[in-house]
């Protein structure tokens, strides 16, 4: 499977203030980011979906390619998305053995990846998508990573892939 991560942490002093807000702004740039791509992007819950919410960005209000969630800190909140490129296929057969063992309802017509709507998706061109979509976003702040910090990932990259 091929995920794009998009994390954003956000300072709060009340991570309850503006919860709805955050969701609602992150899955609205998402959606932006995909209607960039060509891809007919909607927010919303969609029935019988795995991991069901309402701020969920899908093709056309019936594939989920994009799950928002938050994590809430002291002083900040933190909102991420998980846009599957490709997999779909992978990730449907994971999540049918998955809700069958939790004995839970699903459709797996639901589950997909960017590619089963737009054919040779890449991670390049969502992150790229991502980025000119983050761009009109005044609190972005581009910064130089040193070369410690890229090896350290480097090296953590390989215990933290999942294919």
């Amino acid at each position: 499977m091929t995920p794009v991560t998009a994390p954003r942490a956000i300072p709060q002093p009340d991570v309850t203030a503006g919860l709805h807000e955050r969701f609602r702004e992150g899955a609205a740039l998402l959606a932006a980011a995909l209607d960039g791509l060509g891809v007919d992007a909607r927010v919303g819950e969609i029935p019988g979906e795995y991991c069901a919410g309402a701020y969920t960005v899908s093709a056309s209000g019936r594939l989920k390619l994009v799950g928002v969630a938050q994590r809430a800190l002291r002083g900040a909140a933190l909102l991420t998305a998980f846009v599957l490129v490709a997999g779909g296929d992978r990730l449907r057969a994971a999540l049918v053995d998955v809700y069958r063992e939790l004995d839970l309802e699903w459709d797996p017509r639901t589950a997909g990846a960017l590619d089963d709507v737009l054919p040779g998706a890449s991670m390049v061109a969502v992150e790229q998508a991502l980025l000119t979509a983050r761009a009109h976003d005044r609190e972005l702040t581009v910064v130089a990573i040193d070369e410690p910090t890229l090896e350290l990932a480097h090296e953590l990259e390989a215990r933290h892939r999942w294919a």
